[in-house]
């Protein structure tokens, strides 16, 4: 089933704090890698139930584009993109604050 792929405000944030991150070291390099996370993202509405729900009873899946990690939800005909990270940062602090 093909689903849509919605980024959240919150993962665009994520995105543009990843480009303005990489970009101080290579502006070039930067642009890339949100192409690649952006692409990652996307093709998500093709294969979103393949990746493992990583937080039990959260519904929340995690794709892996090399160094970072894509967290989404599918319901229905959309694929929800949570947020963006860095496999170094504290996923479930930054994904589930209120916890």
């Amino acid at each position: 089933m093909s689903r849509a792929a919605v980024l959240s405000a919150q993962a665009r944030r994520d995105l543009e704090d990843i480009l303005a991150y990489v970009a101080q070291d290579s502006p070039r390099l930067a642009l890339n890698l949100i192409d690649r996370l952006e692409t990652a993202a996307m093709e998500l509405g093709d294969s979103a139930l393949r990746y493992p729900i990583v937080f039990e009873g959260t519904g929340v899946r995690r794709r892996v584009a090399g160094s970072y990690n894509i967290y989404f939800s599918a319901a229905g005909e959309f694929v929800h993109v949570h947020r963006i990270l860095h496999r170094a940062r504290h996923q479930q602090r930054l994904l589930f604050p209120n916890d």
